[in-house]
Parts: C-alpha cells; sequence; structure tokens
C-alpha cells in the first residue's frame, strides 16, 4: 500500500512541476514582442496564439467553435483521467497517461484564461518552419509515445 502512496505522490508532483514549467515558459512567452533567437541555430521563441488544436488544425475565429471545441477537450481529458485512474488501480505504469493530462490541462488553462493556446518555441531548418509549439506540447508528445510503447509491451 505504501508503495502505491508513494507512486501517486512522484505522478502528482510530477504532473505539477510540468505544469509550473509550462506556466512560467508561457507567461514569459507573452511578454515577447516579435521573434526572440535562442542563440541555437533553427530554435527560436515567438508568441503566438493558438485557437484551434495541434499545428493550428481546425483554427477558427468563431466563439462557438471555439467554445464547442474545448467543450470535447475537456471531455476527453475526463475520459482520460478516469482511464489512467483504472490502470493506476490495476498496477500499470501511468506515465505517459500523467504527461499527458499535466499538457493537456496547462493547454486547457490557456483555452479559458486566454481564449487560445499560447505557443512559442519555433523550430526551422532554413526555409522551413514546423508548426509553433509550447512545453505542454512536448509533454503531451512524450506521454502518447510512452502510451503507445506501453501498450505494444502489453500485446507482445
Amino acid at each position: 500500500m505504501m508503495k502505491k502512496t508513494y507512486k501517486i505522490i512522484w505522478y502528482v508532483v510530477l504532473a505539477h512541476i510540468l505544469c509550473i514549467i509550462d506556466r512560467i515558459t508561457k507567461h514569459t512567452a507573452m511578454q515577447i514582442d516579435g521573434i526572440l533567437e535562442s542563440g541555437v541555430p533553427g530554435l527560436s521563441w515567438s508568441y503566438v496564439k493558438n485557437r484551434g488544436i495541434s499545428w493550428g488544425m481546425f483554427y477558427s475565429y468563431s466563439s462557438i467553435s471555439f467554445i464547442l471545441m474545448t467543450s470535447i477537450i475537456g471531455v476527453v481529458i475526463v475520459a482520460l483521467a478516469i482511464y489512467t485512474y483504472k490502470r493506476f488501480q490495476e498496477n500499470y505504469s501511468i506515465l505517459g497517461e500523467v504527461l499527458v493530462l499535466s499538457g493537456a490541462m496547462s493547454n486547457l488553462i490557456d483555452r479559458i484564461c486566454y481564449a487560445g493556446v499560447i505557443d512559442f518555441i519555433v523550430v526551422s531548418y532554413h526555409d522551413w518552419f514546423f508548426p509553433v509549439f509550447n512545453v505542454a506540447d512536448i509533454a503531451i508528445f512524450v506521454g502518447v509515445c510512452i502510451m503507445l510503447i506501453n501498450l505494444w509491451r502489453q500485446d507482445v
């Protein structure tokens, strides 16, 4: 029982640390006026408000569409939280799920507070630019990768 208690504490602390890092970096990004070069070739910072989902897909100026998409995202977060709880009760690793939930919750906070997700990390190579993203998006991506690896391992 104690081992499970320590695990859940670790997961909660990790989720909070990720969310805090994301909130601080987004707050800093909102203070940037224009593009800020990082000193690393192909990496810069530029404040962008994304009213769509990943990589600006389904971007909408319509408030109704935005509220609908935000509501759907909220429902998906709740469903993932329930799934995560069940997996934890069955003694599975929930690291991937915690990363996804932490990133998704921080992005949901943006959607509610700023009417769009704050993105700021720009990766480029010559004239090619990857869609702008944030720390929460990195957590979501890594979390999904971990979840897929865990599912693959379960099937083997």
